[in-house]
């Protein structure tokens, strides 16, 4: 059964636009070891135009990293290289809190985080592999039978409209909490592997 959500509209009180352009700009937490710690707050975008998914080494303390190849891309502010990937425990919080998710992605460690870039790209192979669909002809969001409208473009610009949207209650996101749990790991021999139980215990995924 598809269940819709219906985000709070933070600019009720100002004027609105005759045309607005949505995006599907959403929010992405990262856990941090030790139940004490927020999570670190990230503004992300579902780009489809992407074939990989690129985070800003600023947000990769602590996580697993690798050597990789070099690899070229080019974006609207130019061209950079990353040389090599990180492990990403991701919270998709537009959707639900009751479920991590784990993705490699190339580290960016040419650029800092501001209101004219994105912190975490997730790419078309990130949306296949969790299987998250944009659907433009209804301008919003879907995974996991859970539908959610796309945000007004440039909505997330600052760290303090990210996370205001983050500190939203986990149960006017996901009223039910019936979505199914699961951690999803890509695994490679580089890495080393990761201990199901410390994961267990350090999330609330399988509560």
């Amino acid at each position: 059964m598809l269940k819709r959500v219906h985000r709070p509209n933070s600019n009720a009180s100002k004027a609105t636009p005759s045309v607005v352009q949505k995006s599907p700009e959403i929010i992405v937490e990262i856990p941090v070891e030790g139940d004490r710690n927020p999570p670190r707050v990230l503004r992300a975008l579902l780009d489809s135009g992407s074939t990989g998914c690129i985070i800003l080494n600023e947000f990769t303390l602590g996580l697993s990293k690798k050597v990789d190849k070099t690899e070229k891309w080019t974006t609207k502010g130019g061209t950079f290289t990353t040389k090599g990937k990180c492990r990403v425990p991701m919270v998709l919080t537009d959707f639900t809190r009751s479920t991590t998710v784990e993705y490699d992605c190339y580290v960016d460690p040419t650029q800092k985080s501001s209101p004219n870039n994105y912190d975490l790209i997730l790419g078309k192979d990130f949306q296949q592999e969790f299987g998250i669909d944009i659907l433009n002809s209804q301008l919003t969001l879907r995974w996991n039978g859970i539908e959610v409208p796309m945000r007004n473009y440039g909505e997330l610009a600052t760290r303090t409209g990210a996370s205001s949207f983050a500190l939203q209650n986990a149960d006017e996101i996901d009223p039910t909490g019936d979505l199914q749990k699961r951690v999803t790991r890509i695994l490679d021999a580089k890495y080393e592997k990761a201990d199901l139980k410390a994961v267990i215990k350090k999330s609330n995924t399988f509560k």
